[in-house]
């Protein structure tokens, strides 16, 4: 008799119940997901700015480094490369390795890839009028797009630079260069303005004489 009684009170879940369970189950996984979601974009948001300043950071301080010690400098549009997709700014400056020569640093921006890469180069390819020389231009074309790449990469998501303003002292000969620069990553843009003032604009690359040295 008791064990007639067991078996009828062996019942499962009714309908209502499992229908009951499966909506609490459905709404903690939408949570989880609106959850896991949030976090996750709010983390490409961060990375994404992170990725951007650093980037900003790196090529102000690279840009910088060598307008400051520009004697001379300029911009190139694409035009004045043959090249629909580039931008250029030019620097010269005495060359690092040596001296008793000057050199010219090429930055240049490829609007394809948006990388900004960086070239060195012979001053004689920037002419009097602050334009490339036929020679310059296939150096640069052979140096930054050619099979014989030999550049260095600054960056890999700059949009667009554009020389803002560019103003002479004529006082102390130096100049002050505004550049306005556009990064793009992921959907997401950041403007930078840098401002450098040169300071050895016209002056004579040979090393001052030393006061302590035997004459």
């Amino acid at each position: 008799m008791k064990k007639n009684e067991l078996i009828k009170n062996n019942k499962g879940f009714s309908l209502v119940e499992l229908i009951v369970v499966v909506l609490i189950t459905a709404i903690l996984m939408l949570a989880v997901t609106a959850f896991l979601s949030t976090s996750r974009s709010a983390y490409q948001t961060v990375s994404t700015s992170a990725t951007l300043q650093e980037e900003s950071m790196t090529v102000d301080r690279v840009l910088q480094e060598f307008l400051m010690e520009a004697k001379s400098h300029g911009d190139l549009s694409a035009s004045d490369l043959g090249d629909s997709g580039a931008k250029i700014i030019w620097v010269t400056a005495r060359d690092n390795t040596s001296k008793t020569g000057d050199c010219a640093y090429f930055f240049v921006l490829d609007l394809k890839t948006e990388t900004l890469k960086y070239c060195k180069g012979k001053t004689n390819w920037i002419q009097t009028d602050g334009t490339l020389s036929g020679s310059g231009k296939q150096a640069i074309g052979l140096l930054c797009y050619g099979d014989n790449e030999d550049y260095s990469k600054i960056a890999d998501h700059v949009k667009s630079i554009a020389v803002k303003k560019s103003k002479t002292n004529t006082e102390n000969g130096t100049d002050l260069v505004c550049l306005d620069l556009r990064y793009e990553y992921m959907g997401k843009e950041f403007i930078n303005n840098l401002t450098v003032t040169t300071r050895n604009k016209n002056h004579d690359i040979a090393d001052p004489e030393d006061p302590d040295e035997d004459t």
